[in-house]
């Protein structure tokens, strides 16, 4: 039986997580494979406004529309990444999944500050990653349920509604889940 990889689904925290930076989050996974996973968080606002970003990286952001930069994990909280829509044509470009791609490099940045063909986008600082079975294991122990990714989810709806909008995803009512998963 080949092992199913979980790149382009989004991991939905349980409503019992015990770890205080992962509560409420919903993880985009835009790797995972046999060396380990990595993801970034689409539904916490880090409280900066991609306009102050890209001002304090001397990028004019006069035409920037109102748009939060993510909180994208506890690792590398210095380091961007932008989760975008289109074709891998920046620099750092990788595709992950159907029209979603992810981007490291400034390039992307000059392109959102000018309005340049990036199409729909989310910016973040840092990212979550797992060590080669770490996510599997944490998965099995009922640590995160899984749920498919769309558009929506990831670029449209209010950030304070994902991760209600992951449960209904998988037509899951989150307030009938147990922390008693698997102890019948």
């Amino acid at each position: 039986m080949s092992k199913q990889y979980l790149t382009h689904r989004c991991l939905i925290a349980p409503p019992d997580m015990q770890d205080e930076f992962f509560a409420n989050t919903v993880i985009y996974l835009a790797r995972h494979d046999q060396d380990g996973a990595q993801g970034i968080i689409i539904n916490r606002p880090s409280g900066i406004q991609i306009k102050e970003l890209l001002n304090d990286l001397e990028i004019d952001a006069d035409n920037v529309h109102p748009h939060a930069v993510l909180q994208g994990g506890p690792l590398r909280p210095e380091a961007g990444f932008v989760l975008h829509t289109g074709q891998p044509t920046w620099h750092s470009s990788i595709a992950v999944g159907e029209n979603v791609c992810i981007t490291t490099s400034k390039d992307i940045l000059d392109a959102i500050a000018h309005n340049e063909g990036v199409g729909r986008y989310q910016i973040a600082l840092g990212y979550a990653s797992w060590a080669k079975n770490q996510l599997e294991a944490e998965i099995a122990r009922g640590g995160w349920l899984i749920c498919e990714s769309d558009m929506d989810l990831i670029f449209n709806l209010p950030y304070d509604d994902r991760w209600d909008a992951a449960y209904k995803k998988m037509g899951v009512d989150r307030i009938w889940l147990s922390s008693e998963i698997g102890h019948a």
